[in-house]
């Protein structure tokens, strides 16, 4: 896996908090969580397939479905600054760790951000990468911005791989 040098993690950090956060806050001083949940997570899942999309020429590209998602939250996360690292529980499932977080403490104080935002983000990368929406579950069990001691995801495919992912 890549890891981001950490100048461009922070360059990057910081329009990721400029352009999605700071945005996200105002939106929900003036609309319902109602209103802007579902366009926020529409919207995540679509930027996070393109994203993907991009991206997927330069992931192994091999039959392994499960590692090339792994990867690519990977490089996403080390891009804005994220820490974390995968455990493999078998063939079809993996759980990520993310102990490092530099915007947790300012996503505590946006309701849904990490939970409802974050599984949109992470199902719209998975499905683009896996070429079957109904094939992948990708599900936030916990946060560092809900005050966990880690943020932990769960990503899942329904139709095993044959070959072990590299974690």
């Amino acid at each position: 896996m890549y890891d981001v040098p950490s100048p461009v993690s922070r360059l990057v950090g910081g329009v990721f908090a400029a352009s999605v956060l700071a945005p996200l806050r105002l939106a929900s001083r003036v609309l319902s969580e109602q209103q802007i949940w579902p366009v926020l997570e529409w919207l995540g899942k679509r930027v996070a397939a393109a994203a993907a999309h991009l991206t997927r020429p330069a992931l192994d590209g091999g039959p392994h479905r499960l590692q090339n998602a792994m990867d690519f939250v990977h490089l996403a996360e080390s891009l804005v600054g994220i820490e974390g690292e995968w455990e493999i529980v078998d063939q079809s499932t993996a759980v990520r760790r993310v102990h490092r977080c530099p915007h947790a403490r300012r996503l505590s104080r946006t309701t849904g951000f990490c939970t409802r935002l974050g599984a949109a983000l992470g199902q719209g990368l998975s499905e683009a990468l896996v070429d079957d929406r109904d094939a992948v579950r990708f599900e936030v069990r916990s946060t560092l911005s809900q005050g966990h001691a880690c943020c932990e995801y769960r990503l899942t495919l329904k139709h095993q791989d044959t070959s072990r992912p590299q974690g």
